[in-house]
């Protein structure tokens, strides 16, 4: 058996699974005597998204070494890539300001320089992000528009 049959079975799997149980989430009657009530909590998916979110990080690393050791050009482009996304993130970083917010309900959030820091370089990297998404689309329509 080839690894494609492999995945195919395994993603089946997973996804009859999450299938079962969205299901017996929401078919379960609350407060009765049925012999489902609360067998699948939030807090179960919770805990199941935070393991297919591990297994899809676990596979997108292992496929991407994988592809990098068959075909070092990849490697190339994969490093440009993060160079990119870092040089990004440092130029939000920097020029995130670190001024503690402060409105009603703020002392709730227990926020301290740092954490503000990186949301507000956290919200900067989207914006940047967002914008060369948006350039790039609109660079793409009118070099179409032009080359007809």
């Amino acid at each position: 058996m080839n690894l494609t049959a492999i995945l195919r079975f395994f993603s089946l799997g997973i996804m009859t699974f999450s299938a079962v149980v969205c299901l017996l989430f929401f078919f379960t009657v609350s407060g009765s005597d049925f012999f489902l009530t609360g067998l699948i909590t939030e807090d179960f998916f919770l805990i199941w998204a935070y393991i297919m979110t591990g297994i899809a990080c676990a596979g997108v690393l292992l496929f991407t070494v994988a592809e990098i050791a068959t075909n070092p050009k990849a490697a190339k482009g994969a490093l440009i890539s993060i160079g990119s996304l870092s040089a990004v993130i440092a130029i939000a970083y920097s020029i995130a300001t670190s001024d503690i917010p402060h409105f009603l309900g703020s002392e709730k959030f227990n926020l301290t320089v740092a954490d503000v820091k990186w949301i507000g370089a956290s919200i900067i990297t989207s914006y940047i992000l967002i914008g060369i998404a948006t350039l790039g689309i609109l660079y793409a329509e009118v070099s179409k528009l032009f080359n007809k």
